[in-house]
């Protein structure tokens, strides 16, 4: 039976994104032992949001593999842990292993 999703986290509202569950950025981590995906190097959970007044760059934020902007949707199975600047970089670019 597949997961009942809704259109309630505010980032995929605004997309028109479905939500099927609500997604704990440290369990994301957890799922892929605190490794960000695009560098594949340790995110350390120690790291601040911000450090001298700027957002951290190795701070943990959660991914959306298939972006919500292009269709994915808000779960576990399409999130995944990345430093700050790698999400950055990644911006709304799919990995070619994701889609398959």
């Amino acid at each position: 039976e597949g997961l009942q999703c809704s259109a309630s986290y505010s980032g995929a509202n605004k997309n028109g994104a479905e939500v099927c569950e609500s997604v704990e950025r440290l369990v994301v981590a957890d799922n892929y032992d605190w490794i960000c995906q695009w560098c594949f190097t340790f995110i350390s959970p120690e790291e601040p949001h911000k450090r001298d007044g700027r957002l951290n760059p190795l701070y943990l934020n959660v991914d959306h593999r298939i972006p919500i902007t292009k269709g994915g949707d808000h779960s576990y199975d399409n999130c995944q842990p990345m430093h700050h600047r790698c999400n950055s970089e990644k911006s709304d670019s799919i990995r070619e292993y994701d889609i398959s």
